[in-house]
């Protein structure tokens, strides 16, 4: 047969020292055989209609979830010819759930996969009997079976020795395993949550939609000023130059892409302090200042923000280099520390580390401690500012 030869020519691929050869012939038989040997089948019919409706549908206040599912059956009921004229048990809840879900509902598609012509279901007069509900066509609704691999053995391949079957069985074997490897898509697959993945064929994280977290995000302020009241030289300071002095003191809100916090949330000021930067001008040389302030903000209502911090030039001690993980992007505080932060739920999930507080010696003394049985992480700066890990 055909498909033996194609096995013995895997093996023989092997044999003459080109296993390259030998994965390239594996993965044809797995394109043009499948991964599976069906063993069981159901047959049957099926008729669905698949409803799009928007996705703020179960955010009313009045009307239950389950009661607009019900109020989709009874409109799924009534497209078939089941129900004639509506539905027969209407109520005033019932009344409000189906106008809900009607407002919503944005699309709608029936498919039939053997059973009754879609075109005879449509084409029912109210009133008349279910006799075009009959089933024309019985098809495999669902099925199950066994890894290819698993079917070359000796009992199948009698008269082979054990080292070019276990060869091709192998070779079968990474093959099936490439496919679903290059075919998987790993995401959320819970509709209510808030990374919730169409495509997703593999279960992966999901971020409930009551997901807290600490922080929503951090910004930095720097202005020049006289290194003594009064200087006459800060009227030499033209905006272009406070602009290059700051360049390495200021950072944006990624969350909002200015100096503020997002809605619902309140600034705190970390600290506040001065910074002595040399700046030469010719004929006379001196200092100029820059002041800056740190603002960490703390969340009235969640942002779904991950964290992880480390010094510029020095090893991030979650990732064991000196950059952000994934998709995190840097965000420069005090003088020289990186907070990395993400919005990228799915991608970056697997190094979220959860941060409790940020706090510095200027806070209030009630101010400067972390949570219970969670250790603090001092960065040794001229600002001495801790923070805590849970």
């Amino acid at each position: 047969m055909a498909q033996w030869e194609r096995l013995l020519a895997i093996n023989d691929a092997y044999i003459n020292g080109l296993p390259w050869r030998a994965r390239y012939l594996a993965e044809l038989m797995i394109r043009d055989y499948g991964t599976h040997v069906i063993t069981r089948t159901e047959l049957g019919a099926v008729i669905e209609q698949e409803d799009y409706v928007e996705s703020n549908i179960r955010e009313h206040q009045e009307i239950r979830f389950s009661e607009v599912r019900a109020a989709a059956s009874a409109s799924f009921l009534s497209n078939v010819g089941v129900f004639s004229g509506g539905i027969s048990y209407s109520t005033q809840t019932y009344t409000k759930s189906k106008e809900h879900f009607e407002n919503s509902l944005k699309h709608t598609q029936i498919k039939s996969r053997g059973g009754p012509n879609v075109n005879r279901l449509f084409s029912v007069e109210p009133g008349s009997n279910t006799s075009h509900l009959l089933v024309d066509d019985l098809v495999v609704i669902d099925r199950s079976g066994i890894p290819l691999f698993t079917m070359i053995n000796e009992q199948t391949m009698r008269g082979y020795d054990h080292a070019t079957i276990t060869r091709i069985s192998n070779a079968i074997r990474n093959a099936t395993e490439t496919y679903y490897r290059m075919n998987k898509i790993q995401g959320c697959m819970d509709p209510r949550a808030q990374n919730f993945d169409l495509r997703a064929n593999v279960n992966g994280s999901c971020i409930a939609s009551y997901h807290n977290d600490t922080i929503g995000g951090v910004y930095q302020k720097c202005s020049i000023v006289a290194a003594h009241e009064g200087d006459e030289y800060v009227a030499g300071f033209y905006p272009h130059e406070q602009q290059s002095l700051c360049a390495n003191f200021t950072q944006k809100n990624g969350a909002t892409g200015d100096f503020s916090c997002p809605d619902f949330h309140e600034t705190i000021e970390l600290f506040h302090g001065n910074i002595g930067i040399p700046h030469l001008e010719i004929p006379y040389c001196w200092q100029k200042c820059s002041t800056f302030n740190g603002g960490i903000f703390t969340k009235k209502h969640t942002i779904a923000e991950r964290n992880r911090l480390f010094r510029q030039g020095q090893v991030n001690l979650f990732t064991g280099s000196a950059a952000c993980p994934g998709y995190y992007q840097e965000y420069r505080v005090f003088r020289d520390t990186i907070v990395c932060l993400s919005r990228n739920y799915q991608a970056d999930s697997i190094y979220e580390i959860k941060l409790d507080r940020f706090f510095s010696c200027q806070q209030p003394r009630e101010d400067q401690r972390c949570g219970r049985d969670i250790p603090s992480i001092w960065s040794p700066q001229r600002m001495d500012a801790t923070f805590s890990f849970v």
